[in-house]
């Protein structure tokens, strides 16, 4: 029934957990910079520091609805510090809601923990209610704080009333052997969907073995006895540092070896090692800071002290992330100097007749990988917010560029897709604007190919194809220019997008002219960070290009493939495959240029090269029909 000290449960709370979290977090950043690879680096450092201070999950909740960022997080070996971000959250609100509720509670001479248990209830019901109302339909809700706050919520009402929630020895000796068999089958069995209503099921089977095993006494075979086995019992000591370690162990090795999953023998080993990094952790740095006298002494010390672990883990993470920003941008404003210059011509050394490449060369090809992030491709100014959500809607369309600042709406080229049409079209409609001096503009949504609506296997996307169409016939741009092929990752089923007839015929019945581009190769494997074979060492040897060698007839289709579109009056095509191979192979270095930047995007920087000659074929291709003259 006593008032809480709110600042003194934080610096108790914090100084425990910080060392252990602060140690981890700065050992897997040094492991991780130089096992994994640079392009990583930046999120790596961006995880750090809101893992130390403790809102990691809401970082990985935008990551996880950024498609252009989706890849680098969910292989961190930082990652499984969300949770660890949303209890720190919980720790540090508890106690000013419980503090708010003893003083409410006094204030109006009500009972303290009834009504403790009827506050953190309501938090609970609200919090569930907004997760099947409104989270649940939310992309990247898995990380959401108020989607989880209700399980936090739920076992402190438990709490505040387990004085009274008392039961026989028989009752709690059977109780508590339920609740752990429950625990165990939901810890061995995926049942139900998480963030969901199910989570209270094993939250509960948890409550009931805290409430009931001690009850039950040193009476033989409960759970109570059980659990306090002594080699359970040292683990418990220990899981925290075990919970911080194993997750970086494994995703290290993972990376290092590369490797998709852990043999049994792997496995284990792995986690041998994480409990002796765990034991040591907690013998020479969890225990003796936590018996730290002086920190002990005053609340003032233990604030003290919370700031001086945290100094200890912000200053080389903020010191690294400066150090790698200034690298970056020296190597971003070194890049577009680069770019068609001798020594990294590009798609010239395949589609310039006349280009003789330099037989001999020194130079790292580009981009550098920690510059990738510059690689993806848009016009140098936003589109009018209004007049795009009036027709797309705000959530939709997040890429909308135009080529000039004073175009208002008007449109007169048109790019719509996804980010290969971002990567592979937008430069040639920005450029096409500039040259005629027309309004060129992109409406773009990664993941969505621009389709026939109802086409798709996910609804977000048939909304945006619904809207995309209906804001290219509103504007009625004099060309649009689209993707019509989709090639699939690592195999030759490259198929027309499904449906693309529909939109194409809607499009040109409306009097525009459209333009079809075919896709580039797709795979599932990383085409920058791959290592050529020593087949392909010896095979690109004296020639332009380089890197790993993918055979042309293994990523691309048939060449006829959009023989049906072509009968459509006002379509027109373009193929650039050339440009990605040459000799039956398709190379992913050429003319020291990478043509990836991840498994299937192609880089900012080649795409510039291939422009000239995309832009020569949309010339012959449209001839006299060309509606921009």
């Amino acid at each position: 029934g006593q008032m809480p000290s709110v600042i003194e449960r934080w610096g108790n709370t914090f100084k425990r957990l910080l060392p252990p979290l602060v140690l981890t977090i700065v050992a897997t950043l040094m492991a991780a910079l130089a096992a994994l690879p640079q392009s990583r680096w930046e999120d790596l450092f961006k995880q750090s520091i809101a893992s130390l201070t403790y809102w990691q999950n809401w970082l990985l909740r935008a990551t996880s609805v950024d498609y252009y960022a989706q890849d680098h997080a969910l292989s961190s070996p930082l990652q499984h510090l969300w949770s660890m971000s949303m209890q720190g959250q919980v720790f540090l609100l508890w106690p000013l809601l419980m503090a708010g509720c003893v003083l409410v509670a006094k204030r109006l001479g009500w009972r303290i923990r009834p009504f403790i248990f009827v506050v953190f209830s309501l938090l609970a019901a609200g919090s569930l209610t907004w997760l099947m109302l409104v989270g649940q339909h939310q992309e990247g809700v898995y990380f959401d704080t108020r989607a989880r706050i209700w399980e936090f919520a739920l076992g402190s009402a438990l709490a505040a009333i387990s004085t009274r929630l008392k039961l026989s020895e028989t009752w709690a000796w059977i109780v508590s052997w339920v609740g752990l068999i429950v625990l165990v089958v939901y810890c061995l069995v995926s049942i139900g969907s998480y963030p969901g209503p199910m989570s209270a099921v094993p939250m509960l089977s948890a409550a009931t073995i805290l409430l009931f095993a001690h009850k039950t006494g040193d009476k033989k075979g409960s759970v109570g006895k059980v659990l306090s086995w002594k080699p359970l019992v040292r683990l418990g000591d220990i899981s925290y540092a075990v919970y911080l370690i194993h997750w970086p162990v494994f995703v290290l090795y993972l990376s290092i070896y590369e490797k998709e999953r852990l043999s049994f023998t792997e496995g284990v080993t792995l986690v041998v090692i994480s409990i002796g990094l765990a034991w040591m952790m907690t013998k020479f740095v969890e225990k003796p800071l936590q018996a730290w006298k002086w920190a002990k002494a005053s609340t003032g010390n233990k604030v003290a002290a919370v700031l001086t672990f945290l100094l200890f883990g912000m200053v080389p993470v903020i010191s690294g992330f400066t150090t790698l920003r200034i690298e970056t941008n020296k190597e971003e404003a070194r890049l577009a100097e680069y770019v068609g210059d001798i020594d990294h011509p590009g798609a010239a050394v395949l589609l310039d007749e006349g280009f003789v490449a330099p037989t001999e060369n020194n130079s790292d090809p580009i981009p550098a990988s920690i510059s990738l992030k510059k690689e993806w491709y848009r016009m140098a100014y936003n589109c009018d917010p209004q007049d795009k959500d009036a027709l797309i809607g705000e959530t939709r369309g997040r890429d909308c560029s135009r080529n000039r600042e004073d175009n208002g709406t008007n449109v007169d080229i048109f790019v719509g897709g996804d980010s290969h049409a971002e990567q592979n079209l937008v430069p040639i409609a920005e450029s096409l604007g500039n040259t005629f001096s027309l309004d060129a503009q992109t409406m773009l949504e990664g993941g969505c190919k621009w389709m026939a609506e109802g086409e798709s296997t996910r609804d977000e996307c048939n909304q945006w194809n619904a809207s995309l169409l209906k804001y290219a016939l509103a504007k009625h741009p004099k060309l649009v220019l689209l993707n019509v092929t989709a090639a699939s990752p690592d195999s030759p089923k490259e198929q027309l997008v499904p449906g693309i007839e529909k939109v194409v015929k809607a499009l040109t019945d409306a009097g525009i002219t459209v333009i079809g581009f075919r896709d580039n190769l797709r795979s599932e494997n990383n085409l920058y960070e791959c290592e050529p074979s020593v087949e392909d060492l010896q095979k690109v040897e004296g020639k332009p290009y380089g890197g790993c060698l993918l055979a042309r007839d293994q990523y691309f289709g048939d060449d006829h493939l959009v023989d049906s579109l072509l009968k459509i009056p006002g379509f027109y095509y373009v193929d650039m495959s050339d440009a990605y191979c040459s000799e039956g192979v398709c190379p992913t270095t050429i003319g020291n240029i990478h043509v990836y930047i991840d498994g299937n995007h192609v880089s900012k920087s080649y795409s510039t090269t291939m422009l000239p000659y995309a832009l020569d074929r949309i010339e012959d291709t449209l001839g006299a029909d060309n509606p921009l003259k």
